[in-house]
């Protein structure tokens, strides 16, 4: 089932063994039971464990639990401005779209927020309820 709509994901879930390639195209592929979901509108949470400048995008690693995912903010997006105050441990919420250049996965942000630990709880437990309603949805068709 493919969905184009932002998809709540852990940071370790967006692997190279859940991406599938369509052409120039990169999707995140989720398994659940027997339905399989593909998406490349990501929202994703977690703390922040390194921000690397480089000259036209910054590179943040977001690590919740036991995975990590990069998220590149690029300096033309219009988010720039929300990297201002962003440090490590930071705790940040991000929307984005699953990209792939030279073999390196990562969330190109649309939006990126600072949370707080509190929201970090709901979003796993909303993550939980989205994909029961996936699962419900997609046996229905």
């Amino acid at each position: 089932m493919l969905l184009n709509g932002y998809v709540r994901v852990l940071p370790k879930e967006v692997s190279p063994e859940n991406v599938v390639r369509e052409g120039p195209v990169a999707f995140l592929k989720l398994s659940l039971g027997e339905v399989e979901v593909k998406t490349r509108k990501l929202c994703t949470i977690g703390f922040v464990t390194s921000i690397q400048r480089g000259s036209t995008y910054t590179d943040i690693t977001l690590a919740l639990e036991s995975g990590q995912v990069t998220v590149r903010v690029w300096d033309t997006q219009g988010v720039g401005d929300l990297l201002e105050g962003l440090k490590k441990d930071s705790k940040v919420l991000v929307f984005g779209v699953l990209r792939e250049y030279r073999e390196q996965i990562y969330i190109s942000a649309v939006l990126l927020r600072a949370v707080t630990e509190e929201e970090i709880s709901k979003f796993k437990r909303k993550l939980l309820a989205d994909r029961k309603i996936l699962l419900n949805i997609a046996k229905k068709q």
